[in-house]
C-alpha cells in the first residue's frame, strides 16, 4: 500500500483503510473566533454523524486536543478535529497530509459567515468549498468513494505503463543490463534451472503469472519450445 500509493509529502491512505477519514482542522486567531469556529463544527458534525456520536465523543475525550467522532464505528474509522493551540493551521494541514488522511476540512470564520467549508483531498490535491447542508454523509460517502476508485486506477495505469512485451531473450537481457527499471512480459516455459540461470546473468526474475493469459500459444524466449505461459519478469530492489 505505502509503495503503490504514496507520494513525496508522506502516506496516502485509501480510505477502505484509513483509520482516519478525515482531519477537520479550525482556523482562529482569537477566543472569540475559536468558539464561534468550534460552535460552526459541531453543528456540521451533528449533521453529518448525528447527535448521538458527538455527544458520545464529548463525553469520551472531554476537554482533548484532538477528539475522535466515529465516522464507521465497527471499523473504529474517525473524523477528527485538531483543536491543538501549539500548531499552526498550516503545520496541521502537513501534518495530516503526511500521515495520509484522505480529506482534510477547512473551517475559518470567513467560511463560518458563509455558511461553508473548505475540503481539501489527499488524492490530488484539490479543494472544493461546500456549503454545510451540502456536508452530508452521502457527499462524504461519495467523495470517499471516489478517492478510493481514483487510487486504484492511478496505480493501475502506473502499472500498466511500466510493463512492456518482448519476444526475445537477447530483448529482456539488454533491457535489464541497461539498467532499465519496469517489467517485462514474455513467453516462458516455467523451469526453475532456466529461471535460475536468467537472474544469474539478468538479477531478473519471474515477478508473477498473470492471469489473463493469450489465447493461443508462443514460443519460450529461453528454451525456444513452444508454451502457452506468459510471465512478468522484474529486478528486485
Amino acid at each position: 500500500m505505502i509503495m503503490a500509493h504514496s507520494d513525496d509529502e508522506g502516506l496516502v491512505l485509501p480510505p477502505k483503510v484509513a483509520p482516519t477519514l478525515a482531519a477537520v482542522i479550525p482556523i482562529f486567531r482569537t477566543d472569540e473566533e475559536k468558539e464561534k469556529v468550534l460552535s460552526f463544527i459541531r453543528t456540521a458534525l451533528v449533521g453529518v454523524l448525528g447527535e448521538e456520536e458527538v455527544a458520545a465523543a464529548g463525553k469520551r475525550f472531554g476537554a482533548a486536543q484532538v477528539p475522535q467522532y466515529f465516522y464507521n464505528a465497527s471499523a473504529t474509522q474517525a473524523i477528527i478535529v485538531d483543536q491543538r493551540d501549539q500548531m499552526r493551521p498550516g503545520e496541521k494541514h502537513y501534518f495530516w497530509e503526511q500521515r495520509g488522511v484522505p480529506l482534510r476540512i477547512e473551517v475559518g470564520p470567513r467560511d463560518c459567515d458563509s455558511g461553508q467549508v473548505v475540503v481539501k483531498s489527499r488524492l490530488d490535491m484539490s479543494k472544493e468549498f461546500v456549503p454545510v447542508a451540502n456536508l452530508t454523509r452521502a457527499y462524504l460517502d461519495a467523495k470517499l468513494d471516489g478517492i478510493q476508485k481514483g487510487l486504484f486506477a492511478k496505480a493501475l495505469a502506473f502499472r500498466d505503463a511500466n510493463i512492456r512485451s518482448v519476444g526475445t531473450y537477447a530483448e529482456l537481457k539488454a533491457f535489464f543490463e541497461a539498467g532499465n527499471k519496469g517489467f517485462l512480459r514474455c513467453h516462458f516455459r516455467p523451469d526453475k534451472e532456466a529461471e535460475a540461470a536468467i537472474k544469474a546473468e539478468t538479477k531478473a526474475t519471474v515477478r508473477c503469472i498473470p492471469f489473463d493469459q493469450p489465447a493461443g500459444p508462443g514460443t519460450c524466449i529461453y528454451s525456444g519450445q513452444p508454451t502457452e505461459t506468459e510471465v512478468i519478469f522484474g529486478v528486485a530492489y
